[in-house]
């Protein structure tokens, strides 16, 4: 048997964020707009970790 556990996030799309994550092993797997009556849709980046 083994286990692990799963991480994922969602992080604004800018470099200097993304490339902290993937300097740290998080992989893109994924992105989505947001949607709010409040803001402006914007892009999110999802991503995920094995530990």
């Amino acid at each position: 048997m083994g286990g692990g556990v799963v991480v994922f996030l969602e992080a604004n799309n800018e470099e200097k964020l993304l490339s902290f994550y993937w300097d740290n092993k998080f992989r893109q797997f994924d992105t989505r707009l947001t949607a709010s009556k409040e803001t402006d849709p914007h892009e999110l980046v999802q991503l995920l970790r094995l530990l």
